[in-house]
């Protein structure tokens, strides 16, 4: 091996020594040994610009190594996996993340009542400013959500499950292709649109 190669993988090698983390520290952050890395590609992500409309979802990386944090998703092209709920440009630009970690990632607000998505997306607009426009998928999308985000400035627009609409909500059952029906809320913010496409 050359001088210059060895400085190299010396320069970017980091070591963790595990008496240096408390167990409560290792229970809390399932990725403790690569968390230096995995901090310094979320701070490149929240050093981005970013433009008035923004994306929530979640990224599915394969892996099929020995993980605490592997899950398995059945239906993707890839089931073994790792989550992560991703704040992204309309361009696909990861602009922030967070690591699904399983009990471990939203305590606080999953004690308080929130579902998984909810929480994803509370811990998400953080590091927003009021004002921008948020898109997600049904997986998020709840009616407390959308009120949660109207009170801190945001707006939202997402896909919703059928069992999430209110009971008392009647929208067409049976009717012909390509029918649209809107329901608006009393106080007028909340809008719900359905349309058959089949």
């Amino acid at each position: 091996m050359t001088r210059r190669r060895f400085f190299n993988i010396r320069s970017s090698l980091t070591v963790v020594f595990d008496d240096d983390v408390t167990a409560e520290e290792k229970n809390k952050n399932k990725i403790w040994k690569v968390a230096l890395l995995f901090d310094s590609v979320l701070f490149g992500c929240r050093s981005q610009e970013r433009p008035i409309h923004l994306n929530i979802d979640e990224m599915i990386v394969p892996f099929s190594g020995q993980c605490g944090i592997r899950q398995y998703c059945p239906g993707k092209p890839n089931p073994v996996c790792i989550k992560i709920f991703v704040l992204a440009t309309p361009d696909g630009i990861v602009l922030d993340m967070l690591l699904y970690q399983r009990k471990t990632i939203f305590p606080d607000l999953i004690d308080a009542g929130y579902t998984l998505g909810e929480a994803a997306i509370i811990c998400l607009y953080d590091t927003l400013v009021a004002g921008h426009f948020l898109y997600f998928n049904r997986y998020f999308t709840t009616v407390k959500l959308a009120d949660v985000l109207l009170e801190k400035g945001y707006h939202r627009t997402g896909t919703m499950a059928r069992n999430r609409i209110l009971k008392n909500c009647l929208l067409f059952m049976k009717r012909s292709r390509g029918t649209t029906e809107t329901k608006c809320r009393n106080d007028g913010t909340v809008n719900i649109i359905r349309w058959l496409d089949k």
